[in-house]
């Protein structure tokens, strides 16, 4: 089902977009910081409502389960209903969440608000990373995507440290930091109100979902690359669900503080790894980016073994660099695969892999802890992943071997299976 929406608009000055930059980049750094305030904050969760931990990561899991769902509905609805409007449901969505959270007398609410948390990072991760390139300075091309990407990790951090330092110094510690952020995300939008609309065109409005896309010359390349960011994916949903786990096993306390900070750390490393990423030829960055998560999945195992915090957290900064490279990598090798036509699909489908590693891992994980005990589970989680990574370095290696492998990333193969069917048959008839 489609209709068409009239999109009004025209070019900005300098300042205009300028402005509108900057204004985009606070709104889209207001609506992630929601992401990731509960997750300090799932110990007492667990403890105030009792639930065992496999039910706290499927509280976790409820947010990428509904990120999912809005990318493949309403990944283009920024370029029909425009950049503001999209934000606009984005801030109003994530202020649902945050007040969810901060009314919630049962868990029940508690899955509310994390729908909602999915439905608001879905729709400003595709409309604002969109608004930032439309912006962005026209001396400064790339600025728009490097700060999209950074806004992404920072802010992911930023409201994991925010919720954890509000919970250990001030009252109501599951109440003060969604109401500050409902304060926040209501400055964002008196900010939309000052933002230029740059999708001035009448377009198709779908609801139709992108469809996956497989291409069949590309398979294994896009398999390598779907499942580094799968593990990548998993790494950091571990965390994020279990951080005040791992933290009272680690350091012996229920430091609220230092489960944000062990949040933070990972996403803000990832962040700032990637400047370094970037000046690296892009088919060296994956295999490098994966054997440096591999190194700190094994730092990650033998901290929690031996509940060594500072083992832990040095863990985390190294597998913040690891993952920086790894998510940077394998998203630019999904990029450059298939034909413009078919590319929306193909991106689809390593998201799809990627944020199936924020569910079925990380809710493994937490079934595993009930079960067997936080070390065990983390020796399993950690021996699996870097599995996983060993086999994406040998098939990278296996599809250097049988592909053209340019500067660009782009995996082509010499030639197409139905070519080669044509070709052997024209030798026939002759």
């Amino acid at each position: 089902m489609s209709w068409k929406v009239p999109i009004s608009g025209a070019g900005q000055t300098s300042n205009q977009r300028r402005r509108g930059f900057v204004l985009v980049a606070v709104t889209y750094a207001a609506v992630l910081v929601g992401v990731t305030l509960p997750s300090p904050l799932y110990g007492i969760y667990q403890v105030e409502y009792g639930l065992s931990t496999a039910q706290v990561t499927a509280l976790f899991a409820t947010y990428p389960a509904v990120v999912l769902v809005v990318l493949a509905f309403t990944g283009t609805w920024s370029d029909a209903l425009g950049r503001r409007a999209c934000l606009l449901i984005a801030v109003l969505t994530s202020m649902a969440s945050s007040v969810a959270f901060l009314l919630a007398e049962s868990p029940q609410l508690l899955f509310v608000g994390r729908a909602f948390t999915g439905v608001a990072s879905g729709l400003v991760v595709a409309s604002a990373n969109a608004a930032l390139i439309d912006l962005e300075p026209y001396h400064r091309k790339g600025l728009g995507s490097l700060a999209s990407s950074t806004i992404n990790q920072v802010g992911l951090g930023v409201g994991a440290l925010a919720a954890g330092l509000a919970a250990d110094h001030l009252s109501a510690p599951t109440r003060t930091a969604y109401a500050a952020h409902v304060v926040i995300v209501a400055l964002a939008l008196v900010a939309l109100a000052f933002v230029p609309e740059t999708a001035p065109r009448t377009t198709t409005f779908s609801v139709r979902p992108t469809a996956p896309t497989l291409p069949i010359e590309h398979r294994a390349a896009l398999f390598a690359a779907s499942a580094a960011g799968f593990a990548a994916f998993a790494f950091c949903g571990l965390v994020a669900a279990l951080a005040p786990f791992f933290v009272w096993h680690v350091a012996g306390a229920d430091h609220h503080t230092e489960a944000g900070a062990a949040v933070f750390t990972l996403f803000v490393m990832s962040a700032v790894s990637q400047a370094g990423w970037s000046r690296i030829e892009p088919n060296v960055v994956t295999r490098r980016a994966l054997i440096t998560f591999v190194v700190s999945l094994a730092g990650f195992v033998a901290g929690v073994a031996a509940a060594t915090s500072w083992a832990f957290f040095a863990a985390l900064c190294l597998a913040g660099v690891g993952v920086g490279g790894v998510f940077m990598g394998s998203l630019q090798t999904a990029n450059g695969l298939g034909d413009p036509d078919h590319r929306s699909g193909v991106v689809m489908t390593y998201f799809l892999a990627t944020f199936a590693g924020l569910i079925i891992p990380v809710v493994g994980a937490g079934w595993l802890i009930d079960h067997s005990g936080l070390r065990t589970a983390a020796v399993t989680f950690g021996t699996l992943l870097s599995l996983v990574c060993a086999c994406c370095l040998v098939g990278e290696r296996a599809c250097q071997m049988v592909c053209v492998w340019p500067r660009c990333h782009t995996l082509r193969f010499p030639m197409r299976v139905g070519s080669l069917r044509r070709s052997r048959h024209d030798e026939h008839d002759h």
